[in-house]
């Protein structure tokens, strides 16, 4: 019972903390007009030129270019280092809440036993281990990063 009850708050804290780069996600798409297959050019189906259907059999009448764009949106080590740190705090920091509200649990439902009470103080003490762990790699990544910047400037 008390592993199913801690996979259903890890599963749910983690479809909490992804769900908002999902509407983001998509909110960047419907702000881009949204995506239609493999339309690259204006039209629908699988369209590299500039109208609308097949432009596969037609002579080089079109001068639309593809384009490929930047996935992750950095142009640096800095900003990828900073945006790997940012996914890992939004994942790590709610995980960390309910391992803490787990852990209180264990204390309430101990109810005096002392061999509960130990499990309960460990539980404690690797959620607090856990955090240690997120706050010390946000540090040494921010220090990283800014090393690299420092370094970067002429």
């Amino acid at each position: 019972m008390k592993k199913i009850m801690l996979v259903s708050l890890m599963s749910l804290a983690l479809i909490l903390s992804v769900s908002p780069v999902n509407i983001q996600y998509a909110n960047a798409q419907a702000q881009l007009g949204g995506g239609n297959g493999a339309d690259l050019g204006g039209g629908g189906g699988a369209n590299l030129g500039g109208g609308g259907g097949d432009n596969a059999g037609q002579s080089g009448s079109s001068t639309d270019t593809a384009t490929i764009e930047n996935p992750i949106q950095v142009d640096s080590i800095a900003g990828f280092i900073e945006r790997v740190l940012g996914i890992i705090l939004k994942l790590g920091i709610p995980i960390v809440a309910l391992a803490i509200i787990y852990a209180g649990f264990k204390f309430v439902m101990a109810q005096g036993n002392a061999g509960k009470l130990e499990e309960a103080k460990s539980t404690f003490l690797y959620t607090l281990v856990g955090a240690a762990l997120l706050l010390g790699a946000w540090v040494v990544g921010s220090i990283v990063k800014a090393t690299i910047e420092a370094i970067a400037k002429p």
